[in-house]
């Protein structure tokens, strides 16, 4: 593949805007926080826009091989990261063993360390859009991502609106 410098320009600044959204003030953060939401979703876009464009070149089983591997890779991350962080996120999220249902929702549904939550809904997304993939023409699948960004956006960046209470 050939190198694409305008992804990387691309991702450094979406970059910023995520650790602006973190560490700015309030005031600051209120101001920004409707276009830095955008960042993460990019990212989202981008890692699907290169996986998906690999995975053009290989056909059959090949394709399942090259998004097996992928998510491998994310998991392979997620637990060096749940294992280095393991002591410090049982003491910030009070897990006892008791909470055993607790700590495999969390893993797969929710967050136990900082930031795992994108790398389990980057697996996550990855297989429901791979197997959509091959259920649907590219125009429908485009549609349907396009109106699940609508709706998760709606709810929640622009919850503040009304829109997704109860």
């Amino acid at each position: 593949m050939k190198n694409q410098d305008s992804f990387d320009i691309c991702k450094m600044l979406l970059s910023l805007l995520v650790v602006a959204i973190h560490v700015t003030s309030k005031g600051i953060q209120s101001m920004i926080h409707p276009y830095a939401r955008i960042a993460v979703p990019m990212f989202f876009t981008m890692g699907s826009y290169f996986l998906f464009t690999k995975m053009k070149h290989v056909n059959g089983k090949g394709r399942w091989i090259v998004v097996l591997r992928y998510c491998a890779r994310l998991l392979t991350l997620y637990g060096i990261w749940l294992l280095l962080l393991w002591p410090i996120t049982v003491h910030c999220r009070g897990y006892v063993m008791d909470d055993i249902g607790k700590i495999i929702h969390d893993m797969l549904m929710a967050s136990t360390f900082r930031a795992s939550w994108y790398l389990m809904a980057t697996v996550i997304g990855t297989m429901i859009v791979f197997v959509m993939s091959l259920l649907l023409p590219d125009w429908a699948l485009v549609i349907v991502g396009i109106m699940a960004y609508a709706l998760c956006t709606l709810l929640s960046t622009y919850a503040s609106l009304g829109i997704g209470r109860k």
